[in-house]
């Protein structure tokens, strides 16, 4: 018999929604999209502003689906993406770079909330992310 892990998780998370109720992921989103587009002031003249409405456009399309793991999953990989994007540019002012990794460290911060996915379903979720993109790289 096979093991079914992605049912398993569903279920899971299924089970977690209907405990919690989904007004308060809706409500813990808000804030974090908030806080974000406070920042956009900074990223105006800078080439990392598509990064920046991209990422809030994640958050607003995990906002409206928040039963969605799917909507979840493709938030979580542009964190992490943008993130390791954000590492890579070395020109820029100090300042604004702090303000973009800080604005992908606060979305990851709030999928650890236990309101939302939880600290261990989101590290895993990392952790396979980064596989990926270590075998990705690897295999080229």
């Amino acid at each position: 018999m096979e093991y079914d892990y992605n049912r398993c998780i569903t279920e899971s998370v299924l089970l977690f929604l209907k405990q919690f109720g989904a007004e308060e992921m809706v409500q813990v989103y808000d804030k974090v999209g908030r806080d974000i587009e406070q920042h956009f002031v900074q990223f105006v003249s800078s080439p990392l502003m598509n990064s920046m409405r991209t990422l809030l456009e994640y958050i607003l399309l995990v906002r409206n689906s928040v039963r969605d793991i799917n909507a979840a999953l493709a938030l979580l990989q542009r964190a992490v993406e943008g993130m390791l994007e954000g590492m890579m540019l070395t020109h820029g002012d100090p300042e604004t770079m702090a303000r973009y990794r800080d604005s992908h460290l606060v979305v990851l911060k709030t999928l650890q909330d236990p309101r939302v996915y939880g600290p261990q379903w989101t590290n895993k979720q990392v952790t396979r992310y980064k596989k990926g993109l270590t075998l990705a790289y690897c295999c080229r």
